[in-house]
């Protein structure tokens, strides 16, 4: 599908990849709250035999991510290795990125910037 979407940030946001396990936690809840069945896309990608599930409520990078990478099984067997929540519209935030190594989870706040969620 071809769309003409206009990313707000147009590279790299603020980032803090060293945090907690309850900052990445309460992050998640966060995002879980924020992802309505209306907009929640979720695609797990196989890169490379690491399974990587994308959760987002934003179609451009959902479509972006499932043209880029081959699709690995969506099923309770299989469990992704890392995930990564990009959420977007939170009201009075600026544009972060967050991870939490343990976890291996990745939390972008605000921005649809493609080339962030994939060097991730």
């Amino acid at each position: 599908m071809l769309c003409n979407y206009i990313t707000e940030a147009k590279g790299r946001v603020e980032s803090d990849k060293n945090i907690s396990l309850e900052k990445r936690n309460e992050l998640v809840a966060e995002a879980k709250e924020l992802l309505h069945y209306s907009e929640y896309y979720v695609w797990n990608a196989n890169i490379n035999g690491v399974i990587i599930q994308l959760r987002t409520n934003n179609q451009h990078l959902y479509d972006f991510w499932a043209d880029n990478w081959f699709p690995a099984p969506l099923n309770r067997d299989i469990q992704p290795h890392g995930r990564l929540y990009a959420i977007m519209g939170i009201p009075n935030k600026e544009p972060i990125a967050y991870y939490n190594s343990d976890t291996k989870t990745a939390i972008f706040h605000n921005t649809a910037y493609y080339g962030l969620c994939k060097s991730w």
